[in-house]
């Protein structure tokens, strides 16, 4: 092959396979322990209704996850925001989770994943991949 023939390869592959980043930032080493009641809260204008995919993924890792808005928070010791971000067009996504203590409003930790949804369609997997990597350090 010659040169030029490798780097169309190489971009054909990445626009093919898409590029994944998700990154984590915890406040301290402890922040995601003693988490009490963690409610998430809806998004206002997010039709796929990702804090059921959150709140699942929580209770999945043992924690007590309900769901919430603005006018319902339950007993919450801590919030779960989250802020997605999708462009159709350009077939990317961005997703932002941040963590906060209920009482206080400090925030614990925040995690962001953005990548192609040729690389993956599922947000399932999506919110599965975010969690993972927020509470690898934790639990």
């Amino acid at each position: 092959m010659r040169q030029r023939d490798y780097v169309l390869l190489i971009l054909l592959m990445t626009i093919v396979t898409g590029c994944a980043n998700i990154t984590s930032y915890h406040t301290r080493a402890d922040a995601l322990h003693d988490l009490g009641t963690i409610v998430v809260m809806h998004t206002v204008g997010d039709v796929q209704h990702l804090e059921t995919q959150i709140r699942e993924g929580l209770q999945q890792r043992g924690f007590n996850a309900v769901t919430g808005n603005d006018t319902t928070t339950p007993d919450a010791d801590t919030l779960v925001y989250y802020v997605p971000y999708w462009v159709e067009g350009a077939h990317d996504h961005t997703l932002h989770l941040h963590v906060h203590d209920a009482h206080t409003q400090q925030l614990l930790a925040s995690a962001t994943s953005s990548q192609s949804l040729f690389k993956s369609k599922n947000l399932k997997r999506i919110v599965q991949k975010m969690l993972d990597k927020l509470f690898f350090h934790d639990n």
